[in-house]
């Protein structure tokens, strides 16, 4: 059995260091050969083959699935993205809600800035109830 040391030639390996240096390589420095074998997301593979401009049976293809896998995953990552689309708009209402009170509950204010805040509320209160109605449909379906 020959082991690396059996195989270990000096000059080969000064010549790969001449190369190395002469190419502007590290030899020191570790490899990105790691990265060409790890695992790959298929949602991530197919998003970029998608916004290329890869027809869905292209991305199928590519990704050695079926037409119907793809657009599984397509409706799947739609679903998140819009989940995550929702919450983040609530997140944001509820913060607009809240510094509106602030505002609201200031004694300086005149009428009209009071109806000016009173009508944002509602209008912030009722954005919440549509955000909740949207959830309950996606829910629903």
């Amino acid at each position: 059995m020959t082991t690396m040391s059996d195989d270990f030639d000096p000059g080969r390996e000064a010549w790969i260091r001449w190369r190395a240096a002469d190419e502007g390589v590290d030899l020191d420095q570790p490899d990105d050969l790691d990265d060409d074998f790890e695992p790959i997301d298929l949602n991530v593979a197919m998003t970029r083959l998608l916004v290329r401009g890869e027809s869905r049976d292209d991305v199928a293809k590519a990704l050695h699935m079926t037409r119907d896998e793809v657009d599984v995953r397509i409706a799947h990552a739609t679903a998140l993205a819009e989940a995550e689309a929702i919450a983040e708009r609530e997140w944001i209402v509820r913060e607009r809600l809240l510094d509106l009170t602030r505002q609201a509950s200031s004694p300086e204010l005149s009428s009209f800035e009071t109806n000016r805040l009173g009508l944002l509320l509602d209008l912030a209160k009722l954005e919440l109830e549509l955000i909740g109605w949207t959830r309950r449909r996606a829910a629903s379906a």
